[in-house]
């Protein structure tokens, strides 16, 4: 299952300041996607308690929690907003305790005691255990406390790759020794500072993890986290679980991109323009014969559009069955001819010719040379 943490994580990316109509917005596609869990935001957020009233009416809305720092007093603002599940932050690393905290492993222990008996206290009934900055702590002293956790009714321990360190090996070992020693779901919260935030959560998922975080197009602090995109459509056309639908995944990305005023590569998985467009002469002649042989997925799944371009890199093949889909048949002779034309006038204008102009050139040898061609 997925934790959707764009109001959250995605909201502290630099710069990124969404409007209350930008954040409802979010939160109704991804209820129409089907996202299990939506982490709205963090204790003490402007307008939090407002959003919170207009989102518990949404038809079909999915889980609420709210993120908080591992402190008394904030459990006492969370509460009264009508969320019953509350993400609590703890760092166990000794730089993170040392430096931050200022506290002893002891301390650390009253604390957590301490804040889990007012969570439940104040009326929260599933509270989970975030554990930042793992993936540098002593595995032995994160897992002991987070059984000291679990004894005292967390529901969820929530392993967070602060600094996005660990690889999917290495985050699925973590992951088997503490699903296998907890009662209790983990979850992970994978950053992505070296690129293997994706691979990470997937892995997670299939290493005994019932929690995936993750951020529309990964947004979030420095490289972000794993790509709600990315996970969703993996886990949905590649396990043959059918749980999300993806049709408006793609709006909500673009959406999420325009508030947060960054581009997205044509070449972003999932969601970019070009992921489904290609003009290499191999491509080409297998898309036009079966796309199955070189698409993951059928393009209509996620609404993308499949843009096959005829250029200075397509063969006689490619040039062969486009001419075919035109309705038109020409000798060896005169697609030979096509081909370099075509080779040529996308040199010259340094990029795939338009369909018009490859209508264009393919109408004109058909013209003048009547006897090669059946139309």
């Amino acid at each position: 299952m997925l934790i959707d943490t764009t109001l959250r994580e995605g909201a502290q990316l630099f710069g990124n300041y969404m409007t209350a109509a930008d954040k409802l917005e979010i939160v109704r596609r991804l209820v129409e996607i089907g996202i299990e869990e939506v982490e709205i935001g963090w204790v003490g957020q402007k307008g939090l308690r407002s959003l919170v009233k207009k989102v518990q009416h949404m038809t079909g809305i999915s889980q609420l929690s709210l993120w908080c720092p591992c402190r008394v007093r904030d459990i006492f603002a969370a509460s009264g907003l009508g969320i019953k599940r509350i993400n609590i932050g703890v760092p166990v690393s000794d730089q993170h305790l040392r430096c931050r905290l200022k506290m002893t492993r002891k301390e650390l222990y009253s604390r957590v005691e301490i804040v889990c008996q007012t969570a439940f206290t104040c009326g929260f009934t599933q509270i989970s255990l975030g554990l930042e900055d793992f993936s540098r702590a002593d595995r032995h002293c994160a897992l002991e406390l987070s059984k000291f956790a679990v004894e005292r009714g967390v529901s969820r321990i929530r392993l967070s790759d602060t600094l996005g360190l660990l690889t999917p090996t290495q985050m699925g070992k973590h992951v088997q020794l503490f699903s296998e020693t907890l009662d209790a779901e983990i979850g992970v919260h994978c950053h992505n500072d070296f690129g293997m935030a994706t691979a990470n959560t997937i892995t997670a998922l299939q290493s005994g993890a019932s929690w995936g975080d993750v951020s529309v197009l990964g947004i979030g602090e420095r490289s972000g986290i794993a790509s709600l995109e990315e996970v969703a459509a993996y886990r949905a056309l590649c396990t043959g679980e059918d749980i999300y639908e993806l049709k408006n995944i793609r709006t909500l990305s673009k959406q999420v991109a325009e508030h947060a005023q960054i581009p997205i590569p044509r070449t972003k998985p999932v969601v970019g323009q070009d992921i489904f467009a290609t003009e290499s002469g191999l491509h080409v002649h297998a898309a036009l014969c079966d796309p199955t042989m070189f698409e993951p997925y059928d393009p209509k799944i996620t609404a993308s559009t499949r843009t096959l371009g005829i250029g200075a890199k397509s063969g006689l093949g490619a040039i062969r069955e486009a001419t075919k889909h035109l309705g038109i048949t020409l000798s060896p002779a005169i697609l030979h001819i096509i081909l370099d034309k075509v080779h040529m006038a996308s040199r010259n204008a340094g990029r795939p010719l338009e369909t018009s102009e490859f209508h264009a050139v393919v109408k004109k040898m058909a013209q003048k040379n009547p006897a090669h061609a059946d139309s």
